[in-house]
């Protein structure tokens, strides 16, 4: 294959529509290592180089909103390729499309839209990376076959806030991951799209988040296993609201829940009760997303405490893991330096106001439940 090793690539053309690059390879294996570009619309553009590597590079982008950035490393049809201890700062993505029998490992995304974005590539490995302070960290669409382990997805905020999404995405295994401080930890839109190809996620940290996990109404098919959930502000959330029997369609066993306050009589590190996460509060936040400043509001905490008392506003399971760990696993020293998230300030103000918010929620609550929508 063709090498490019060592050189500074500096001020590509503009514009994104004709895919002006600092590096562009047009069929045929290359080998791109330890290369420096900047300052250029794509950054690294492999278009149809089955067999390459890009390894090594730092890529820079310019400092525009991140619409009008070229992606950072972009491979279209490139199989049995290796993208690896790469690191990108301010691009667009970071984009895979139709390429099959991939390693990406070992690379660093920061500042940028998505960390990875991945569509229609099958059976390939994404290990070691880093991606921080994205909108998105990962997210993978209509591919099967994924192994993601041991990546750290971390500060995914602004409008979308995912720190790992899956659409249409099958038999993807997530083990070993630290999910922290982003809006949504995990984000799940009809993945698995079949059936018989179920998604595991196991012995990850998600940790700080706004929502731990993000599940659509439809989705079913996943299993969570041995995952430490730790201090999310809501540990799970049916996005566009919860009906009855939803908690059975994903499969949650033997995670360690920090909001669990069961007991272990028997001192064999599971929980006598089931963990079940039915927050009234969290429901109305799932289907009115406009209403998320209130979100840490004592006008929530009142909300649910209400549900005790009146059975009319009682809420549907999201989440029921009948085995809950007691303690947390040992992955959880990976978060040990990292400052705790702080959550949305709520309203403040005199109780009146307070109660007035209160009495707001129960009225849409209770509207909520007359029109089925919870059922």
């Amino acid at each position: 294959p063709i090498t490019l090793r060592g050189f500074t690539v500096r001020n590509s053309g503009s514009r994104v529509e004709t895919e002006d690059a600092g590096i562009m390879v047009r069929g045929g294996a290359a080998v791109i290592d330890r290369n420096e570009v900047v300052d250029t619309a794509y950054g690294i553009y492999l278009k149809e180089a089955p067999g390459s590597a890009v390894t090594r590079n730092r890529v820079v982008g310019r400092d525009l909103d991140p619409p009008r950035r070229g992606d950072g490393i972009r491979l279209w049809r490139s199989p049995s390729s290796r993208v690896a201890e790469n690191r990108v700062e301010r691009s667009r993505d970071v984009v895979i499309y139709f390429s099959d029998s991939l390693v990406v490992a070992d690379n660093v995304v920061v500042d940028s839209r998505y960390g990875l974005h991945y569509m229609y590539s099958n059976d390939n490995r994404i290990t070691g990376n880093r991606f921080e302070r994205n909108e998105v960290g990962a997210f993978l669409m209509y591919s099967r076959g994924v192994d993601l382990e041991d990546n750290v997805l971390v500060d995914s905020r602004g409008a979308t806030g995912i720190g790992l999404g899956l659409k249409d995405a099958d038999a993807i295994r997530v083990v070993d991951n630290c999910i922290a401080s982003n809006v949504a930890g995990i984000h799940l839109d009809n993945s698995p799209s079949d059936s018989t190809l179920a998604n595991e996620f196991r012995h990850n940290v998600v940790a700080l988040n706004a929502v731990g996990v993000r599940i659509l109404p439809s989705v079913r098919g996943n299993r969570f296993e041995e995952n430490d959930f730790l201090s999310n502000e809501r540990p799970a959330e049916a996005a566009g609201g919860v009906r009855e029997g939803f908690a059975s369609q994903n499969v949650f066993e033997r995670n360690y829940w920090s909001s669990y306050a069961g007991f272990d009589s028997d001192r064999d590190g599971v929980g006598d009760t089931p963990f079940v996460h039915a927050r009234l509060a969290d429901e109305i936040l799932a289907r009115h997303p406009k209403l998320a400043a209130l979100s840490g509001s004592p006008a929530l905490d009142i909300l649910d405490a209400l549900t005790r008392f009146f059975p009319l506003l009682a809420p549907t399971s999201v989440v029921i893991d009948q085995r809950p760990l007691i303690g947390p696993g040992s992955r959880v020293a990976s978060l040990r330096d990292r400052p705790r998230a702080k959550p949305p300030a709520g309203p403040t103000g005199s109780w009146a106001l307070l109660s007035a918010v209160v009495l707001g929620l129960v009225m849409v609550a209770r509207g909520d439940r007359r029109r089925g929508g919870a059922r």
